[in-house]
């Protein structure tokens, strides 16, 4: 019997990686940092560019997303997608469908229009905030 256990410990002993352990103190702060951009990587500044939008919405809104490309697949889809996550509390609205023909009528429909790459000047809004990723413009009160 002792044998048996003598042989159990050394087989748990030798199979067991000390990868295992090491994951149970790795520093998730230095890893969410690391990793937080990943999916931003094909537009530098776009986290960052929607980080600040965030702050100015304060919650649920209707929100219209301009892109400088206008093509869906060349670019429209990656911002207008990335956007969805970050601003989960809003509505936002495709001003480009998956045919890339281009909506402007729908911007009537936006409480807010985000421009990515943008500094519009687009009637009937006003701009709340703007960086040199982007702007922030709000529907103007009549």
């Amino acid at each position: 019997m002792l044998m048996a256990l003598l042989a159990l410990g050394a087989i748990v002993a030798g199979a067991s990686q000390t990868f295992y352990f090491r994951t149970l103190t790795i520093d998730n702060s230095r890893l969410d940092a690391m990793f937080g951009d990943v999916q931003f990587r094909k537009a530098p500044g776009l986290r960052r560019f929607l980080g600040e939008v965030r702050k100015q919405l304060h919650g649920s809104a209707r929100v219209a997303v301009l892109e400088p490309s206008n093509r869906w697949w060349g670019g429209y889809e990656y911002v207008f997608s990335r956007s969805q996550y970050e601003l989960a509390d809003s509505e936002l609205i495709a001003l480009v469908d998956g045919d890339d023909s281009w909506h402007p009528e729908r911007v009537a429909q936006a409480d807010f229009v985000i421009a990515w790459h943008l500094h519009p000047t687009i009637t009937g809004f006003a701009t709340v905030w703007a960086n040199e990723d982007g702007s922030l413009q709000r529907k103007a009160v009549p």
